[in-house]
């Protein structure tokens, strides 16, 4: 991963987007405070689940790069590193550089692609335009590893809304029919068939045998010939 300042300019003058989130940071002496570690895990979940992009450090919602010192660069790279392998499971490998743009230092982290779906303080997030929203339940299963076959990992990518449906269908087994076991229609019709084969061996004359249906014996009707 390498940005120069061209690139990196460029991207702050086109703003945040799906893969592009702009982090102000405020300090304490050297110690990042603000944003919380759990924001911080969050941007990157929501990243992972998107798709990946960036996370420029260091730089305000307006595209401003105030600078910071060598000690707070260290403090912060080390603070996203953690955060990203203990705070979003399963962990994100994300991989930091420094730069500066202008003489002012700041941190680009770069976020991968996730392999599953990535759990954050705040749930399941993932990156929608400039901000980070919580992930519908048909989009939960479609990046859940439980939705793909027996053996099989999931396809990067794949967790648009849609396919959460090809998900669940795969999922439906037909009805098990058991040797054996006839239905309520089955049996009507092995009946109204058996009555239709002895009419027209009868030539049309009704049969004074039993009728195969076995009815009550109240219900036969007997004729004298």
């Amino acid at each position: 991963m390498i940005y120069d300042q061209a690139e990196i300019r460029e991207r702050i003058r086109l703003g945040e987007d799906s893969g592009c989130e702009f982090k102000q940071i405020v300090f304490a002496g050297d110690t990042p405070r603000r944003p919380r570690r759990d924001d911080l895990a969050d941007e990157i979940g929501a990243l992972a689940n998107a798709g990946g992009g960036l996370l420029l450090c260091g730089v305000t919602d307006d595209g401003r790069v105030p600078g910071m010192t060598r000690g707070r660069l260290s403090a912060l790279d080390s603070l996203i590193v953690e955060v990203s392998t203990d705070a979003v499971k399963p962990p994100v490998a994300v991989r930091t550089c420094h730069r500066t743009l202008d003489g002012a230092p700041l941190v680009v982290v770069e976020v991968p692609e996730g392999e599953a779906l990535h759990d954050s303080p705040g749930e399941n997030l993932v990156r929608i335009g400039a901000s980070k929203k919580r992930m519908a339940s048909d989009q939960r299963a479609c990046a859940s590893p439980s939705a793909a076959a027996p053996g099989q990992a999931l396809p990067r990518g794949r967790r648009a809304v849609g396919v959460a449906r090809a998900a669940q269908a795969r999922q439906v087994r037909p009805r098990r029919r058991v040797p054996g076991r006839r239905t309520a229609g089955r049996r009507v019709g092995e009946v109204v068939a058996g009555l239709s084969t002895r009419v027209a061996t009868n030539q049309g004359r009704p049969t004074p045998e039993p009728c195969p249906c076995r009815l009550p014996r109240r219900n036969r009707t007997v004729y004298l010939f």
